[in-house]
């Protein structure tokens, strides 16, 4: 899925999420699957999150950020905000159907306002970077993102962990 090199500039925790795929992979399972309990999102109930490999295909090449790699960021940014002993909520970051948002900017925004939370007296101090991102923050993203997956969703003692995935 990519070269050794691209996985070298992609980081340690993308090269071991890729080598857990592509282990996977050989079995016959394609995606992860991720347990979410309500109070997370302000959520009536219980999310499953499905990962597909072809959304992992798209992290793994700075293509996109769907909803389920999406609502593993906020799942991300939700931790953080509790280790920062910070009152923050969350909603489900479903983007509008149709909608040409691209979920690194998303994620990237998450990111600088979580940053900016402890100086930020009413939202409308934050104001939204304009232009485009850089690859290093691409790459930031990227890494944090295949991390959390493995840590808290792919590992059995995850928070998020749920179960085996299915063989086809």
């Amino acid at each position: 899925m990519l070269s050794e090199e691209a996985l070298k500039a992609a980081g340690p925790s993308c090269e071991a999420l890729h080598a857990y795929f592509m282990e996977q992979s050989v079995n016959g399972v394609d995606d992860i699957h991720a347990k979410v309990d309500a109070s997370y999102f302000e959520s009536d109930g219980e999310l499953s999150i499905t990962v597909g490999f072809n959304d992992m295909y798209d992290l793994f090449n700075l293509d996109s950020l769907n909803i389920s790699l999406l609502r593993c960021w906020t799942l991300r940014m939700k931790k953080q905000t509790e280790e920062m002993h910070c009152n923050g909520g969350f909603l489900d970051p479903q983007q509008p159907s149709g909608s040409m948002l691209c979920g690194f900017y998303v994620a990237l925004n998450m990111l600088d306002l979580l940053g900016d939370i402890s100086i930020l007296k009413k939202a409308s101090d934050y104001k939204v970077p304009i232009g485009r991102a850089n690859q290093g923050a691409l790459r930031m993203v990227q890494g944090m993102l295949c991390e959390f997956i493995l840590k808290e969703i792919v590992d059995p003692k995850g928070k998020f962990f749920d179960g085996p995935a299915d063989n086809p």
